[in-house]
């Protein structure tokens, strides 16, 4: 049985690295923009919207994969790496704010001062705020991987 292909290695990661991440973010602006216009309108069924966003996130997914298959086996390890041990870590500080602002912050105080926001926008900030704060810490555990690792 021959062995599966070896991935290949990128001559300029850094270049494909960011044409990837360019791509992925035109694309994603299209889709983001089409579902808008689509929600905007009104009259289009909410399964025709879901699957032109299931649509988008398939061809970035389909991106990242191809993306994923040109890295060499360090390059891979520093990414796992990057994003368990740091997502992680960032979603644990984040943890500890809210957890200590459950307690430090006044009840009737957090309730007049969320009552100006649409639950929507709490919802969605609260979603913003927990990829933000994984993609930060897995910024920093990469650089610290490929710092510990050269």
């Amino acid at each position: 049985m021959p062995s599966p292909k070896p991935p290949r290695i990128a001559r300029n990661p850094a270049l494909r690295y960011a044409a990837v991440m360019a791509t992925c973010m035109v694309f994603g602006g299209i889709v983001g923009a089409a579902a808008a216009i689509m929600g905007s309108l009104g009259a289009v069924p909410v399964a025709v919207m879901a699957f032109v966003i299931a649509l988008g996130m398939a061809g970035v997914i389909w991106m990242c994969a191809w993306w994923w298959r040109g890295l060499d086996e360090a390059a891979r390890e520093a990414h796992k790496w990057a994003w368990w041990w740091g997502s992680t870590f960032s979603l644990a500080i984040g943890g500890v704010v809210l957890l200590t602002g459950m307690v430090a912050i006044d009840a009737e105080q957090a309730r007049t001062t969320l009552a100006a926001y649409d639950p929507v926008d709490l919802i969605q900030g609260g979603a913003v705020a927990v990829l933000l704060l994984q993609t930060i810490g897995y910024a920093f555990a990469w650089v610290f991987w490929w710092a510990r690792h050269r």
